[in-house]
């Protein structure tokens, strides 16, 4: 039987892969997103929000300490 992830997995990948989208969009003069990806990447991030809000207190802090010690490393 697959483990289905949990809401605070599936918003860590949303998170990881919207901060590319949005680190692509600001530093890049290249780029350029079409309406539809834009909008899709709005429905994602309120998805994601959706799903943040939906785990438990101690989930939801375990990964805003993970993203703290990850952008102390860097």
């Amino acid at each position: 039987m697959a483990v289905r992830p949990t809401n605070i997995q599936q918003f860590a990948v949303r998170f990881a892969a919207l901060q590319d989208l949005r680190h692509r969009a600001d530093y890049n003069p290249a780029a350029v997103l079409e309406y539809a990806a834009a909008h899709q990447s709005v429905e994602s991030a309120a998805k994601s929000i959706r799903l943040f809000e939906e785990a438990s207190a101690a989930e939801q802090a375990a990964f805003a300490a993970w993203v703290l010690l990850a952008a102390r490393r860097s």
